[in-house]
């Protein structure tokens, strides 16, 4: 049996803006167990880096307020931790990598000064000891050269090599959850493929967990084992990645995986017809039944739940038994 690491149930998520109350989640269910790589993808907009920072609470507050709902670390509900505790787990027990590294690293200090600050403060080891798990981390996500790069300031490094810190920022903590947010969008395809492995290969070799924010469903089938789809807010499907991948139950990843070209040969390319709602003033009932071609009278009326359709494959429609006979 696998265990359980993360759990999250019903979590509802609101900003309050000049405009009015953004409903960013709704009812969030997801879990994560050891040694696999979950994909959570969607349109930008559906909420996946929102409930991926909910997770380490990252989210200012205001305009955040979380109005329903549990994160469990272990069984332990992370939204009702004192900040003392929150801190120790933060880069200890779960990491999280951006998608823009140059963010999250401090322009002013150096690569070694910033990695090692965060391997003495989480595992208690004097500066040598830092410098040296800091030189191994560089090592293991392919940064040879890494004494050269413990040198450098981060504007000397290439987005790839950025990113590779940022990893090896995180695996140095010894993680046993590792969040992943769109870690390859800046970066061109070859030193994507590479990131990718690396994160395939931390999860064979340290048993870590991993939730991988995405968009790329190429990169779900690439690397994860299973996947969630989001959708304004809402987990529209999840399971196995074979089984959302190759038969979706629901209209929306299925309108996804209908719009990636095949073959050289298509010369016009489907789409998901409409736009994201607004989710100040979200559609009543399913939020995606105004781009449904399959919706009726139910859909605009009641919100659809997450239901299993078969071992470990979750959708969220009315009418999905219609369409998959």
């Amino acid at each position: 049996m696998r265990e359980k690491i993360l759990e999250i149930n019903h979590l509802q998520i609101r900003f309050d803006t000049e405009d009015g109350v953004v409903k960013a989640l709704e009812d969030v269910n997801l879990e994560l167990y050891s040694g696999e790589i979950l994909g959570l993808v969607g349109e930008t907009g559906c909420g996946k880096s929102v409930t991926s920072q909910s997770v380490l609470r990252l989210l200012p507050t205001p305009p955040t307020r979380i109005t329903n709902g549990s994160i469990l670390f272990h069984g332990k509900n992370l939204l009702e931790m004192p900040e003392e505790k929150m801190n120790d787990i933060r880069g200890g027990k779960i990491a999280m990598i951006f998608q823009e590294p140059m963010t999250s690293l401090n322009p002013v200090f150096t690569i070694g000064e910033q990695l090692e600050d965060v391997i003495a403060l989480h595992r208690k080891v004097d500066r040598k000891e830092a410098n040296v798990i800091a030189v191994k981390s560089l090592v293991d996500v392919g940064l040879d050269d890494a004494e050269v790069i413990l040198s450098k300031y981060p504007h000397e490094l290439s987005g790839g090599q950025r990113q590779r810190v940022m990893i090896a920022m995180a695996l140095s903590c010894q993680p046993e959850v590792l969040i992943a947010d769109e870690p390859t969008t800046a970066l061109d395809v070859s030193i994507q493929a590479q990131i990718l492995s690396i994160i395939k290969h931390l999860k064979q070799d340290h048993g870590m967990a991993v939730l991988l924010v995405t968009h790329n469903l190429g990169v779900v089938a690439q690397v994860c084992d299973r996947v969630a789809v989001m959708y304004a807010g809402y987990v529209v499907e999840k399971g196995d990645k074979f089984d959302v991948l190759k038969t979706p139950l629901h209209p929306y990843p299925r309108g996804l995986l209908e719009s990636i070209p095949r073959s050289r040969k298509v010369r016009e390319l489907r789409s998901i017809p409409g736009s994201v709602p607004n989710l100040i003033n979200p559609p009543e009932g399913c939020r995606f039944h105004p781009r449904c071609p399959f919706s009726t009278g139910v859909c605009d009326r009641e919100v659809p739940v997450l239901e299993e359709a078969a071992p470990g494959h979750f959708v969220a429609c009315h009418h999905w038994r219609r369409l998959n006979p």
